[in-house]
C-alpha cells in the first residue's frame, strides 16, 4: 500500500492557470472546480492576482469551469498524463445563470450545466439581493413551485411542487432529511443563516433518494471553507419586529468550517380586534436557530464533514380577528400556541481508493417535537429518524461513470392524537431500505444521460387496535417499490445557434410517498399503499444576449395512482 501511494504521489500531475474578467483584468476569490466522471475532484479559490494552482492530480481528462456569482466561462477540457504541468487560461462573460456544483440532481455532485434535470439553484448572493428571511420567501420566485402560508408571520408554510401536495417535496439539510413521518414539512420557520446556496429539482426523484422524494427535492447547503470571514445584519421594523444573524466561514490547512446563527421575533398585531373591538395579544412569533459545520480533507485524499443544526421557534395563533361577518368568531384566543422544536446531526466520509474508485458512508439523525396548547388542552407530536447510508463510486472512463449502493433509515411517527387498545398515544414505526445504482454519461459534445433505478423495501411495524374499534390490529406490512429515472441534456453547438447556446433536456421516472402517522392510524386498510407518481417533462432554455439573459420553457405531466 505504501509503495502504491508513493507511486501516486511521484506521478501527480499539476494544473494552474489564471482566471480574468471579460476585460482581461485577474479576478481574486473566484472558485475553479477540476471535474470528470467521478464528479469534483478539486476545488480551489483564486488568489488576488487571480492564479491557481491545483496539485496531486491523476493522469487523466478533465474539464475545468468557472464558480463565480454573475459569471461564467466556457468549460475546458484539459488532458493530463503522469508528471504533467499545465496552465491555462480562464476567461469569464456575463451570465445571468451562473455556474454552481449541485448535489441534488445525481448520486455525485455535478455542475449545474451538466445537470439533465429540470434544476434551480438560488445562491447566497440572490438571496442578499431579494432581502429574503426564510427559505420560503426565496421559494416563491422559483418556476414550478406554489408557496402557501396560512395567516402571518411564522404560520404554517406549505409547498407544492407542480401540482402535487404540501407533502410531495423531500427537504434536505446539508445532505439530512428533514421532514416530519409522511413527508410533510413546514417552511415557516426555515432560516437562511450562513446559507450558501438552495437547490431545488423539479420532478420526482425516488430513484436517487427513494421515499418522500414524489414531486421535486429542496436541498438547503450552508456555506463553508474558503478565505476566513465573519458577516451579520441587525434589521427591524414594526410591530416589534427585530432581526439579528451572525455567519462565519473559512478554512485553515486540511481544515474548513462554517457556522450561523439567527434569532427574530415580531409581537405581531396588537391594535384592536374589527371583530371585537379587544386588543389583540397572542399574536406574537420567535425564532432561534444555530447551525454549524466541521470538515477535515487531505488532497486528493479522504473527506470527512461532521453538521448539526438545532432551532426553536414559537408562534401564537389568536384567531380570526379581522372580521366576523357570520358570527362565528367568540373572541380573540389568547390561549392556543405551537413551539417546534428541531436538532439534526450528519456525518459524511469518503476515500478514494483509486483515481477511478471512491467509497462514501453518511449518517444522520433528526429529531422534531411539536408542542401546541389550545383551549381544548395540550397535544404533541414527534418525529424521529435515523439514516445510514453507503455508496460506491467508479469512473468507467472519463465520461462514464457509475454509483451503486444501498440506504437504510428508520423512522418513528407520533401524536397526541394517534393512540392504542388503552386510549394512550403510541407511535407508529417503519424501517426503509433502499439499493439504488446510476449510470452517467457526459460527451464532450454537450450531451448528458443520467439513468438510475432505486428498489425501495419498506417495512411499517405491527400497530395495535385503538380504543374506539374504528382501527383493527395491523399485522407487520411489507411493500417493495421499484422507482427508475432517466434524464438527457444536450447543448446545441454554437455553430447551429448563432454562438447562443442553447439546451434541451427531458426527463422522466417515478416517485413515491409512503403513509404519514395520521392516514395509518386513521384507517382500518392494513395494507395503504404508499401514493406513486410517474412523471415526464420536456423543456428548452435559450440564452441571449452572450448569456446575460436565459428565457426557459418546460413542459411537463404527472400522474399519480394510489391517492
Amino acid at each position: 500500500m505504501v509503495t502504491q501511494l508513493s507511486a501516486a504521489a511521484v506521478g501527480a500531475a499539476t494544473l494552474s492557470g489564471r482566471v480574468v474578467d471579460p476585460d482581461g483584468r485577474p479576478v481574486g476569490g473566484v472558485r475553479v472546480i477540476v471535474a470528470d466522471a467521478f464528479g469534483t475532484r478539486a476545488d480551489r479559490s483564486t488568489a488576488a492576482d487571480g492564479r491557481f494552482e491545483i496539485t496531486a492530480l491523476a493522469a487523466g481528462t478533465y474539464e475545468l469551469r468557472v464558480v463565480a456569482d454573475g459569471f461564467t466561462a466556457d468549460p475546458m477540457r484539459v488532458t493530463l498524463a503522469a508528471n504533467d504541468t499545465r496552465d491555462v487560461p480562464l476567461q469569464m462573460r456575463l451570465a445571468a445563470i451562473a455556474e454552481s456544483i449541485v448535489v441534488s440532481a445525481a448520486q455525485i455532485d455535478v455542475p449545474l450545466s451538466r445537470a439533465p434535470d429540470s434544476v434551480t439553484v438560488v445562491t447566497a448572493v440572490e438571496l442578499q439581493a431579494r432581502q429574503s428571511e426564510t427559505v420560503a420567501d426565496a421559494l416563491r420566485f422559483v418556476p414550478g413551485l406554489a408557496v402557501v402560508r396560512q395567516g402571518k408571520r411564522g404560520a404554517l408554510t406549505s409547498l407544492f411542487p407542480r401540482g402535487g401536495g404540501s407533502n410531495y417535496t423531500l427537504v434536505l439539510v446539508d445532505g439530512v432529511r428533514v421532514n416530519s413521518f409522511g413527508g410533510g414539512y413546514d417552511f415557516g420557520h426555515l432560516a437562511l443563516a450562513n446559507v450558501e446556496r438552495i437547490e431545488i429539482v423539479r420532478g420526482p426523484q425516488s430513484a436517487l433518494f427513494g421515499s418522500d422524494g414524489i414531486g421535486g427535492v429542496v436541498q438547503i447547503v450552508t456555506r463553508r471553507g474558503g478565505a476566513p470571514r465573519v458577516d451579520g445584519l441587525i434589521e427591524g421594523g414594526s410591530q416589534g419586529t427585530m432581526r439579528t444573524a451572525v455567519n462565519t466561514s473559512g478554512s485553515r490547512g486540511a481544515w474548513r468550517w462554517g457556522a450561523g446563527f439567527e434569532r427574530a421575533r415580531s409581537d405581531g398585531y396588537t391594535g384592536i380586534a374589527p371583530a371585537s373591538g379587544e386588543v389583540v395579544t397572542n399574536d406574537d412569533d420567535r425564532l432561534i436557530q444555530f447551525s454549524g459545520s466541521l470538515g477535515w480533507q487531505r488532497p486528493d485524499g479522504p473527506d470527512m464533514l461532521i453538521t448539526t443544526r438545532v432551532g426553536r421557534d414559537e408562534r401564537g395563533s389568536p384567531g380570526p380577528f379581522g372580521s366576523n361577518p357570520i358570527g362565528a368568531f367568540s373572541g380573540v384566543d389568547r390561549v392556543s400556541r405551537g413551539i417546534n422544536n428541531t436538532g439534526q446531526a450528519g456525518l459524511r466520509f469518503s476515500h478514494p481508493w483509486s483515481p477511478r474508485i471512491r467509497q462514501r458512508f453518511e449518517a444522520s439523525y433528526m429529531d422534531l417535537s411539536s408542542d401546541f396548547a389550545s383551549g381544548f388542552g395540550p397535544s404533541f407530536s414527534g418525529n424521529h429518524r435515523f439514516d445510514g447510508r453507503l455508496q460506491e463510486d467508479l469512473a468507467i472512463s472519463p465520461v462514464l461513470g457509475v454509483s451503486v449502493g444501498v440506504e437504510s433509515l428508520r423512522e418513528r411517527g407520533s401524536s397526541t392524537f394517534v393512540t392504542g387498545a388503552n386510549g394512550k398515544p403510541i407511535a407508529i414505526r417503519r424501517s426503509v431500505t433502499g439499493t439504488f445504482g446510476e449510470l452517467r454519461y457526459v460527451a464532450v459534445e454537450g450531451l448528458s444521460v443520467t439513468g438510475g433505478v432505486r428498489v425501495e423495501h419498506l417495512t411499517r411495524d405491527a400497530l395495535e387496535p385503538d380504543a374506539f374499534g374504528s382501527r383493527p390490529a395491523f399485522p407487520e406490512q411489507t411493500i417493495n417499490s421499484f422507482n427508475p429515472k432517466i434524464a438527457v441534456s444536450y447543448v446545441l453547438p454554437t455553430s447551429l445557434t448563432a454562438r447562443a447556446p442553447t439546451r434541451l433536456h427531458a426527463s422522466a421516472g417515478t416517485g413515491i410517498r409512503p403513509p404519514d402517522a395520521f392516514e395509518i392510524a386513521f384507517t382500518d386498510n392494513p395494507n395503504l399503499k404508499p401514493e406513486r407518481i410517474r412523471s415526464l417533462d420536456v423543456g428548452i432554455e435559450q440564452q441571449l444576449a452572450g448569456g446575460v439573459y436565459v428565457v426557459g420553457v418546460t413542459a411537463f405531466l404527472n400522474r399519480y395512482d394510489d391517492l
